[in-house]
């Protein structure tokens, strides 16, 4: 299944124990920071974040997975994220949210953590009511000059669209660090072609791993996008199933095709 892979280095980090002379508070700090900002906003502070902050209290460990399953709305996400980015917080590697319902705004103050702090490598926000602007926010931190190391992105389940492509072809235009982009169900049809061209093809791109499951590419999409995969040379792993093509003789050679000239690609979906 080229859709799941493994979050490497996600364990919480022990700390100097107290009395140690490292001094390092900062997960303290946003527990309490993240609890003030719940009480101005008249929001609950989310159960499983205060029970997974007592628990790193009590195992003396820092956050290195912020992982949030609760419908928490844009508020909520702004909430915690803010908290991390006032605490200038350096010890969270992964950020993922599913079905949050953070929508754009949320968004938005997830990518103004990235853009501050360069410690997260792995972005996943999934089924919370992403549009395109939420891509242009994002873009933001794929391109150099963010100096964010993100290496893995997942938005599946948003509905982005050919404009959120183009809007994410804008960051990665010129970016070598991210490795795995998973766009899947994301409502994206054959009028995306020319920005996963503009994915794909840039001379920079370091992406082995890209899934598109569950769009409606359709023959006349593929028809384009497939040949140009002979111009890149990172790509090891390509999922494109459930995309509403095959009938069509010419798409169904073009995939026979590329499957022959991209012979370092390992996996079909």
């Amino acid at each position: 299944n080229t859709q799941t892979h493994r979050k490497t280095n996600m364990g919480p980090k022990k700390k100097a124990k107290k009395g140690d002379g490292d001094g390092d508070e900062s997960t303290e700090k946003v527990f309490r920071l993240y609890k003030r900002k719940c009480a101005e906003e008249g929001i609950p502070v989310v159960k499983r974040l205060e029970e997974k902050f007592l628990e790193l209290r009590e195992e003396e460990l820092d956050l290195t997975h912020l992982h949030v399953i609760d419908e928490i709305g844009d508020v909520g996400t702004r909430a915690i994220l803010d908290a991390m980015r006032d605490v200038d917080y350096q010890h969270c590697t992964a950020v993922s949210f599913l079905k949050t319902n953070c929508q754009d705004e949320g968004c938005r103050a997830i990518v103004q953590f990235l853009e501050k702090v360069h410690t997260v490598t792995i972005l996943e926000v999934e089924e919370s009511q992403l549009t395109p602007l939420s891509c242009e926010f994002i873009s933001r931190i794929l391109i150099p000059d963010s100096l964010c190391p993100l290496q893995e992105l997942k938005l599946d389940h948003n509905m982005l669209g050919a404009a959120g492509v183009e809007a994410l072809a804008v960051g990665l235009r010129a970016n070598s660090t991210l490795k795995r982009l998973s766009l899947a169900y994301c409502g994206i049809e054959e009028d995306a072609a020319f920005g996963l061209i503009n994915i794909l093809t840039t001379k920079f791109t370091a992406i082995t791993h890209l899934i598109l499951q569950g769009n409606r590419l359709r023959n006349t999409g593929i028809k384009q996008i497939l040949p140009m995969f002979k111009l890149n040379e990172s790509l090891t792993h390509l999922n494109l199933a459930d995309n509403d093509f095959g009938q069509d003789k010419e798409a169904v050679a073009v995939l026979c095709d590329t499957m022959m000239a991209r012979d370092k690609i390992d996996s079909y979906d």
